[in-house]
């Protein structure tokens, strides 16, 4: 009769083990996916190759996992040679540090105001005028492609070009391009887009 009382308890202490694992991985997923988006920066669907030195890339699991803060030991290694194309199905820019623009004068700005984000996509929207005031602060999320850039204010998501006088960048934004690499078609894990040792050799249009 001692025996099943304890068995009960053990069952739900392993449980609770369990689910608190599986709410700190949603969590941490959760936390990244406030800070991604789907879409790579640049015109056109870029081509990928290897350039580095060595015979062996590292992948991981979630975009984000290279930090100094996660283990790498959580990475895996593919093969790879100099100047091997790699194939990718999946990219997403990850928002280190908001960049910040200033409006330093009234001005009427056209923009391309996303609907609300989900999942980190952004999607469809209209394209509109936009009265920004004096003084007002932009929340600069990433680079998009030619000369835009996607801010983020009172709660929008909005693409727009740089350059006009009536704007200040005071800080750019500090991302990171991942990609996810797949062998046969099939997902193996994600890589950095360094410029270095990853390098966009083409762009398909």
């Amino acid at each position: 009769m001692t025996e099943r009382p304890s068995l009960v308890i053990l069952l739900i202490i392993l449980i609770l083990i369990g689910c608190g694992s599986a709410e700190q991985e949603r969590a941490e997923e959760a936390g990244d996916a406030a800070l991604i988006l789907e879409r790579w920066p640049g015109e056109g669907v870029p081509v990928l190759a290897w350039q580095g030195p060595g015979d062996s890339l590292e992948v991981y699991p979630r975009p984000g996992d290279a930090s100094p803060a996660r283990s790498a030991a959580r990475a895996g290694k593919i093969a790879v040679t100099a100047g091997q194309r790699l194939h990718w199905d999946r990219s997403v820019i990850r928002i280190e540090q908001p960049g910040q623009m200033k409006i330093t004068e009234d001005c009427i700005l056209n923009g391309f105001v996303y609907d609300p984000p989900r999942g980190g996509r952004l999607e469809a929207g209209r394209a509109r005028d936009i009265y920004l005031p004096s003084g007002t602060l932009l929340e600069v999320i990433c680079y998009a492609a030619e000369g835009f850039y996607i801010f983020r204010h009172q709660g929008e998501y909005i693409e727009m070009e740089v350059g006009r006088p009536c704007q200040q960048m005071l800080d750019r934004p500090q991302t990171r391009w991942w990609v996810q690499i797949t062998e046969n078609g099939r997902p193996i894990g994600w890589i950095p887009v360094d410029g270095d040792r990853v390098k966009v050799i083409d762009r398909r249009f």
